[in-house]
Formats: C-alpha cells, sequence, structure tokens
C-alpha cells in the first residue's frame, strides 16, 4: 500500500494533507471550546480557532504533504495561502451557520457537529486551492 501511495502523487499529496487536517482540526477543536467556555461568541470561537490553526497548516502542508522546499518568496506564498485560507474560512462559516440552523438547539454538541460537518467544505476547497496554486513550481 505504501509503495502504491508514492506512485499517485495527488494520493499521496492528500493522504498527508488530511493527516495534517485531523491535527489541525483537534487543535481547532480545542481552540474553539476553550474559547467556548470564557463565553466568545460561537462565531468568533470559530473564527479564532480557524485562523490560530493556518499557520501550522502552512508550514505542515508546505514541508511535509507538498514538499515544496522552495526558500524563495516564502512571504508571497504565504500571502497566497492565506488568502485560499481565508476564501475556505468564508465557506467554513457559511456552512457552520447553515448548519446550527438544524443543530444549535442541541447545545455544545449541536455546536462541535456543526463545526465538524463545515470542514469538509474547506477541505476540498482548500486542497484544491493549495495543490494548484499555492505549493507548484509554477509560481516559482
Amino acid at each position: 500500500m505504501y509503495v502504491r501511495l508514492h506512485e499517485h502523487e495527488v494520493i499521496r499529496q492528500f493522504v498527508k494533507y488530511a493527516i495534517v487536517g485531523c491535527l489541525n482540526v483537534t487543535l481547532s477543536l480545542g481552540i474553539f471550546n476553550v474559547l467556548r467556555l470564557v463565553e466568545a461568541p460561537r462565531l468568533v470561537a470559530s473564527t479564532v480557532a480557524f485562523l490560530l490553526t493556518s499557520v501550522n497548516g502552512f508550514l505542515l502542508n508546505k514541508l511535509w504533504s507538498f514538499r515544496d522546499q522552495r526558500s524563495h518568496r516564502v512571504t508571497r506564498q504565504y500571502l497566497r495561502f492565506v488568502s485560499f485560507t481565508l476564501v475556505g474560512l468564508g465557506l467554513f462559516s457559511i456552512a457552520f451557520r447553515l448548519l446550527l440552523i438544524p443543530l444549535g438547539d442541541f447545545g455544545r454538541i449541536g455546536e462541535n457537529a456543526a463545526f465538524l460537518g463545515a470542514i469538509p467544505i474547506s477541505v476540498v476547497w482548500n486542497f484544491t486551492a493549495y495543490r494548484r496554486w499555492t505549493f507548484t513550481t509554477r509560481h516559482a
């Protein structure tokens, strides 16, 4: 299986991207719940959690998932990453708000279910944008 994974670059990248994503989801949920414990509004807590894990996501995806070793124009690359992440945040926030409609009455469990349910929308967008426009040699 490991050998097959390396035969298909996009699959290898997505599996590593997903592992980074799982780590970030864990961190993000922790941050979200800590902020909710101190009574931060739901959208503020979800936005802060999402943004704080973006730096971790950039570094791990750059160096490990996409194996991008370029050291020049890193600031430009990070700004591109942040721009795409912000679009992902917008998609995530819209999905989160929509999922809160049926789930919001279930308290913290409903909030966490809405949070988790909104993630796949941004996952698809972010992976595609990072692979095509952020961690590619065409923009060296």
